[in-house]
């Protein structure tokens, strides 16, 4: 059993007769991992999360108003494995469908819940190079999201994202290494869907996602 806070906008949304309660929900899980080789490590996931008291944002009829009305519903699982091709040279790759509904116990509204892709997955591949630095590249794939049922602009097409992660071995024997870590590597154009009542002016029907962007890092350890 676990609870989320409820935010700012929440909290001080009119009326001041709203009667909040922070929102619960219980997990369930079943993890079966089968070690194929030494090299080879294979993992089914099998999850349902039950979220009660969901906060609703929109305003609801009524003097006392009921600020905790949904419910949701969240059921599936999650495909891995894990490969060491030799000691230098690893990946790893695993696929994610999950089916997510939610009921207005107010209005009645049910349906799928927005910005939830049924299907996701992640590749990666993990080299090190002479016992100097370490690289991997990795591949983030989301799929179709439905938008909120006020939004005009439909369904958000998927996305995949390429990002690269170079990172060196101590410096010199004094504890000094150094990073760098790019994201969306190829510049791709995606979206989110927007979050609130949209039309497009007063909130965003989408939310542009940033392109290629990155850091470096130096860590030193005393």
């Amino acid at each position: 059993m676990a609870f989320r806070a409820p935010t700012e906008n929440e909290i001080i949304q009119a009326p001041d007769t709203t009667k909040l309660k922070t929102e619960k929900i219980k997990t369930y899980e079943a993890d079966v991992i089968y070690s194929a080789s030494k090299k080879v490590r294979l993992q089914l996931n099998l999850f349902r999360n039950e979220l009660r008291d969901v906060i609703v944002i929109s305003n609801l009829s009524g003097l006392i108003v009921n600020k905790n009305p949904g419910t949701e519903n969240i059921n599936g699982m999650e495909a891995s494995a894990d490969i060491v091709f030799m000691q230098n040279l690893s990946a790893f790759v695993n696929f994610t469908y999950q089916d997510a509904t939610g009921n207005n116990l107010v209005t009645h509204v049910e349906g799928d819940i927005p910005d939830v892709a049924k299907f996701k997955g992640n590749a990666g591949v993990t080299a090190s190079v002479a016992h100097l630095f370490t690289i991997s590249a990795i591949e983030n794939w989301v799929g179709l999201r439905r938008s909120p049922r006020t939004d005009p602009y439909g369904s958000v097409p998927g996305y995949l994202l390429t990002n690269c992660t170079i990172g060196t071995k101590e410096l010199f024997n004094k504890g000094i290494t150094a990073s760098v870590n790019i994201q969306n590597v190829f510049n791709v154009k995606w979206l989110d869907p927007g979050f609130r009542t949209a039309d497009g002016l007063l909130y965003s029907t989408v939310l542009e996602q940033p392109g290629i962007n990155g850091w470096f890092k130096i860590t030193v350890k005393f």
